[in-house]
């Protein structure tokens, strides 16, 4: 009996590990066009960075299976003020670089990426952007537009 009950936990936790190794593989997959994407759109808007910029997944927060990413840019001569038009003038960057390389997202009719959140601190621009590759990523986006109206 307790050799059934160990081969069932095994069993368990065998499934667990290939379901975070699958999921790892996605982010990975994620993240890598997430930042091919990103990369474009700076060099489309004339943004000066030395590298394609790092990310790291912000999952960690909201949860698993998530594909969003945050970006650290360090910039000159940005400012508030102009955070909307740049988001926006990102949205359309991601929009293009999507149709060119024919990437459809989990909503087949909406975009595929978003900047789901702007903002500058100090010298450097905060960028996160949704890979909205799945239902997960979707709800983000969702509670994240919730929480901007809120505030």
């Amino acid at each position: 009996m307790l050799g059934v009950i160990v081969i069932g936990a095994f069993s368990l936790l065998y499934q667990r590990y290939r379901r975070k190794k699958a999921l790892l593989v996605v982010q990975a997959a994620s993240k890598k066009i997430t930042d091919e994407a990103l990369a474009y759109c700076l060099q489309e808007l004339g943004m000066d960075f030395s590298d394609v910029p790092n990310s790291h997944v912000i999952s960690d927060v909201w949860g698993k299976g998530v594909m969003a990413f945050e970006y650290q840019i360090k910039v000159k001569d940005l400012n508030r003020n102009s955070l909307k038009s740049l988001e926006m003038a990102i949205n359309d960057k991601l929009s293009y670089f999507a149709q060119q390389k024919e990437l459809v997202g989990y909503l087949e009719k909406g975009p595929i990426f978003v900047v789901s959140d702007i903002w500058l601190q100090e010298d450097i621009l905060h960028i996160d952007i949704s890979h909205l590759v799945n239902q997960a990523t979707v709800s983000y986006l969702k509670d994240m537009r919730t929480l901007e109206k809120n505030n």
